[in-house]
C-alpha cells in the first residue's frame, strides 16, 4: 500500500514538472513571437532559480525547434534567422513609424505656431503609408487632403 502512495506521488510530482516544463516553453515561445513581430532576430529572458532545473531540456528543445540557444547564470540567450518577409515587413513598419512621427511633428510645430493647418510633404518611399495616415488623422477630426502629383499631404485641424 505504501509503494501505491509512494508510486502515485512520484506520477503527481512528475506531472506538475511537465506542466512547468511547458508552461515555461509556451512563455519563451512567448517572448519569441513578440520579438520577431518586432522584426528582432534574438531576445533574452530571465530564468527563475526554479527554472533552472529545466535549462538542459530547455536548450534541448528550444534547439530542435530551430532556435540558438544558450545559458549565462539565469540569462537565456536565444537568436534565430529572419525570412526575407520578416525583415520586409520589419522595414516597413519602421518606415511607417518614421513618416508618422514627421507628420505628428509637422502638425504640433504649426499649432505651437499657432495655426491650424500645416502641408507636409510625402517622399515616394512613403506613398504607400499616406491612406492610413489620412485614416489615423481623419479618427481625430482633422481635415486631411493629399496631392499625389505634388506630394503634399494637407492638413487641417480645429482652432482651439
Amino acid at each position: 500500500m505504501a509503494d501505491d502512495a509512494d508510486d502515485s506521488r512520484e506520477r503527481a510530482e512528475k506531472g506538475r514538472q511537465r506542466m512547468a516544463f511547458n508552461e515555461l516553453v509556451a512563455t519563451i515561445m512567448y517572448e519569441i513571437n513578440a520579438a520577431h513581430g518586432q522584426g528582432l532576430c534574438e531576445t533574452t529572458c530571465k530564468l527563475s532559480k526554479s527554472d533552472l532545473d529545466f535549462a538542459d531540456a530547455l536548450i534541448e528543445t528550444l534547439q530542435n525547434k530551430g532556435y540558438e540557444a544558450t545559458l549565462n547564470d539565469q540569462r537565456l540567450h536565444l537568436a534565430w534567422e529572419l525570412s526575407e518577409e520578416a525583415v520586409n515587413e520589419a522595414n516597413a513598419r519602421e518606415r511607417f513609424n518614421d513618416f508618422y512621427r514627421s507628420v505628428t511633428y509637422s502638425i504640433r510645430d504649426a499649432s505651437d505656431s499657432g495655426e491650424n493647418s500645416t502641408t507636409i510633404s510625402v517622399a515616394d518611399s512613403d506613398e504607400e503609408f499616406v491612406d492610413r495616415i489620412i485614416e489615423i488623422l481623419e479618427e481625430r477630426d482633422y481635415q486631411v487632403a493629399y496631392e499625389p502629383q505634388k506630394g503634399r499631404l494637407a492638413v487641417e485641424w480645429p482652432q482651439e
